[in-house]
């Protein structure tokens, strides 16, 4: 059976009902081919009828069904049976369910063939064979109140996810694919737990990925990479200052021996049933990994040894790397480190026969760890004392500036421009979208609390149709010359857009540039009681 098939539908009063199956089969592709001028009414009509039943469905529905403007596409039909193709996958059969409800209403002959069913109007089905399975297709979708679409899954599964790991210590979080996103942080790393839904023909699938992220180990990758060394660092696992340390598909290896205990895939989601079955492997198998990977010791453990098989195999062939950078962590002396290695070598000896072994080896033994976690303290001390509660003048000779009215902290000047001995220097830079918004996923700007504005909080700086700030002046700089005022990047963008909300300072006003555009960047952040206004 192929992705699409054709359905034909005609006029039964003017062209004919066909006796059987095969008469039917006969008649559809020469009605097909046989030119009218006009439409008749009865098929004009029955089209309209379509669009009204459609309408009783939920939006999602709606769009998954594809039959708005069918009662144009049939009066522009100019062939005595009106061919609609349909694909098989997702909800075809509730798309043939609402043809044959629209057939009732008026007298037309609803032929698929590749769906082995024809609807001769008022309610005969043929062949008589295929009455009993439609039956049961209908009872489907007119009582059972179960997910039809992949949307409607994401929002049955998302409460249940709630009440499942939130008592672990997750918190549900935005997640900019739509995915069910569900993340937890500890000391050593985020863990995260995302579920999304897709069409698997006329089925739905789940996705259930999990993965652990770790800023120290990337900071540790970082800092051993070279120009030619790639044996630790992979550009696909280090994103935004994050390493991912564990990564796992629920419906991978982890979960073949549970297959033979279901009649279908575990990811397709057919049932109540199902949907348990889902939960509880996340239950039993997800949440105990992350549970014994909340710190260095336990997560080398679980990454090094035989506690979890297919984790560990899987470490072993595509991450054994961080497994020894984490045991370089734990063990600071070199002695110690020395008998790490010896003691991973019993569980995973044939590592060592990868060239990148010595490599490795080598960088590691070499690396201060005792200077590796006092640079991080010095780090985090750095940002406490930037987020401590400051004066507005304290700011100011920070290069921050306080806006009492949104409750927002500016910086003074602009990305490319730095601000030494409380005065700025240098020029701004220009910057596309995307890379604005690259940059403010960096750690030494996110860390300390910076993003890029919204629309909305940059526009309040704006003096509406004219050139300059609402500010006095000498408060914030320009990104060039003084009164050389500039165009500026903000977040606000429309989902799958090309272009974003720039505010246009020259000139006062709010505009849309593509995002491919070099605008200046300058940074905010909330203030969140940091500043002593009395």
């Amino acid at each position: 059976m192929g992705n699409r098939h054709d359905v034909y539908i005609w006029d039964a009063d003017v062209y004919g009902k066909p006796t059987d199956f095969e008469d039917a089969m006969d008649m559809a592709p020469r009605l097909a081919k046989q030119r009218i001028e006009t439409q008749t009414a009865n098929m004009l009509a029955f089209g309209q009828t379509v669009e009204k039943l459609l309408k009783t469905y939920d939006e999602d529905e709606q769009q998954e069904l594809f039959l708005e403007g069918t009662a144009a596409d049939i009066a522009d039909t100019h062939k005595a049976a009106y061919n609609m193709e349909i694909s098989e996958i997702g909800l075809w059969p509730l798309l043939l369910k609402i043809l044959l409800d629209a057939a009732k209403e008026h007298s037309v002959v609803i032929f698929d063939q590749e769906a082995w069913i024809a609807c001769v109007s008022p309610n005969t089905i043929l062949p008589e064979s295929a009455e009993i399975e439609w039956q049961r297709t209908v009872e489907k979708f007119t009582t059972h109140k179960f997910p039809k679409t992949p949307k409607q899954m994401k929002k049955h599964f998302e409460p249940l996810l709630t009440n499942l790991l939130v008592p672990h210590g997750f918190r549900r979080v935005a997640d900019p694919d739509g995915l069910v996103k569900f993340q937890r942080d500890t000391p050593f790393m985020s863990q995260i737990l995302e579920l999304g839904a897709d069409w698997y023909r006329d089925n739905i699938e789940v996705i259930v990925l999990f993965r652990g992220e770790s800023k120290s180990i990337a900071a540790l990758e970082k800092k051993l990479a070279t120009d030619d060394s790639r044996y630790l660092v992979s550009q696909e696992y280090i994103k935004h200052d994050v390493s991912t340390i564990i990564w796992g598909d629920l419906f991978g290896p982890l979960t073949h021996e549970f297959k033979t205990h279901a009649r279908h895939d575990l990811y397709i989601i057919q049932s109540e049933l199902d949907v348990i079955r889902v939960l509880n492997l996340i239950k039993n198998i997800v949440i105990p990994i992350f549970d014994h990977t909340i710190d260095l010791q336990s997560t080398y453990i679980a990454l090094s040894t035989d506690k979890f098989p297919l984790l560990w195999r899987r470490n072993v062939f595509c991450w054994w790397g961080r497994s020894l950078a984490i045991a370089r962590l734990i063990n600071p002396q070199k002695e110690d480190f020395e008998q790490a290695i010896a003691d991973y070598l019993k569980f995973n000896s044939e590592v060592a026969l990868n060239p990148e072994w010595t490599p490795l080896i080598d960088g590691l033994r070499q690396f201060d760890v005792e200077e590796f976690f006092a640079e991080k303290k010095r780090y985090q001390q750095s940002i406490q004392e930037h987020l401590d509660k400051k004066t507005p003048s304290q700011l100011m000779d920070l290069g921050e500036w306080y806006d009492k009215k949104s409750n927002l902290i500016w910086q003074r000047y602009c990305l490319g421009q730095e601000w030494q001995n409380g005065s700025v220097s240098g020029q701004g830079s220009q910057m596309t979208w995307t890379k604005a918004i690259e940059l403010t996923t960096q750690r030494e700007v996110k860390d300390f609390g910076w993003r890029l504005p919204t629309e909305k909080e940059l526009a309040s700086l704006m003096l509406p149709d004219k050139a300059g700030y609402k500010t006095e002046q000498g408060i914030l700089f320009c990104p060039k010359e003084e009164g050389q005022y500039a165009t500026f990047w903000t977040s606000t963008t429309q989902k799958n857009s090309e272009e974003a909300s720039v505010v246009v300072f020259y000139e006062g006003k709010v505009r849309k540039y593509p995002k491919g555009y070099g605008c200046f960047v300058r940074l905010v952040r909330k203030a969140k009681g940091s500043v002593i206004t009395t």
